[in-house]
């Protein structure tokens, strides 16, 4: 009988064990955030070193984060980091997911910047309750990248990644921060929708032009001269309230006005890109029209000069289109080169 009462036991503990495979991966895990909040970092590295081993998820996101800094002793190595957040991810670690959601989405970390990988990682990483990640997954339903600019949506996520515990996510509901939200996306789409209109004008205009002579070389410095008038005084207001915001943020763009600075600096660049592919686009007419040089040269001008308010400011990094400004820079310099 007590043979059969310890077989029995027995059954029970292995069950109980295979039922857990990561309990050793997770006992790891916490005391290495032990090791890590006494500052015993490079304990804690060995610790999460072991745990993410053992297939715990949590442990590979710590880790990661501790390669990305070089701490603990670790070799700073933002691959081998990218690779340990791609193990958490897979793990189902929320943060982890957020983590190379966020380098896609902004270019960070030696990623290109991908829009198109950037959301479904932000989105699984916030289906599994990161506050992190629910956090800038708001941010790209804000900015449209990847997905539609939606306020209500970016609103829901604020509100997810406040209740999980961020506290930048509950700045954002702030009247005021959830006001700037809607007036930002719906300017964004107005934007957008102005710069889909005005390809569209031009596209017609390329089909139109078997008739051009003298008077499409005027036409298109015109256009080009109108469409910066049209938009200086708003590109302006927008740059000067970035900066503003951004002496506020003391160097957090975390914080609501580190976030209202970088929503001013998104459309100050989107209306910036417009008026300088405007500009290219028009000298591309005046060429194909047999425009004298001088021309072309006024117009490329046009462009060089939105372009140049964007560089002149400080806030450069902070802004993520700002690739896009640069791309069309290049392009004027094709148009230039002889």
């Amino acid at each position: 009988m007590n043979r059969c009462i310890i077989a029995f036991a027995s059954l029970l503990f292995v069950s109980g064990a295979s039922a857990d495979p990561n309990a050793e991966g997770a006992r790891q895990r916490e005391a290495g955030l032990a090791a890590q909040a006494a500052g015993k970092l490079s304990d804690a590295a060995a610790l999460f070193t072991a745990a993410c081993d053992a297939g715990d998820g949590k442990a590979c996101g710590r880790l990661s984060a501790m390669v990305r800094y070089g701490e603990g002793g670790l070799q700073k190595d933002d691959d081998a980091s990218l690779a340990l957040a791609q193990k958490g991810c897979d793990l189902n670690d929320g943060d982890s997911c957020g983590q190379i959601g966020y380098a896609y989405a902004n270019g960070s970390y030696g990623l290109a910047k991908d829009e198109d990988r950037a959301a479904p990682l932000l989105r699984k990483g916030c289906a599994l309750d990161s506050a992190f990640t629910c956090f800038h997954y708001a941010l790209v339903w804000r900015n449209g990248v990847g997905v539609p600019m939606d306020a209500a949506e970016t609103t829901a996520l604020f509100e997810k990644s406040c209740a999980l515990g961020n506290g930048d996510a509950c700045l954002q509901l702030d009247p005021v921060a959830l006001a700037a939200i809607r007036e930002s996306v719906e300017a964004m789409k107005k934007i957008d929708a102005e710069l889909a209109a005005r390809r569209a004008s031009e596209d017609a205009f390329f089909g139109a032009r078997s008739a051009a002579g003298t008077n499409a070389c005027q036409a298109a410095y015109d256009r080009a001269v109108d469409l910066n008038n049209q938009y200086a005084s708003t590109a302006n207001a927008y740059l000067a309230d970035a900066e503003r915001y951004t002496a506020k943020a003391r160097g957090d763009p975390f914080s609501a006005s580190g976030m209202l600075a970088n929503d001013a600096l998104v459309k100050h660049s989107r209306i910036v890109t417009n008026v300088c592919l405007g500009a290219a686009t028009q000298a591309r007419i005046a060429m194909d029209a047999g425009c004298p040089a001088s021309v072309v040269r006024e117009i490329i001008g046009i462009g060089r000069a939105a372009y140049s308010t964007r560089t002149a400011s400080s806030l450069v990094a902070l802004d993520e289109t700002f690739r896009g400004t640069q791309s069309c820079n290049a392009e004027l310099d094709r148009l230039e080169s002889p």
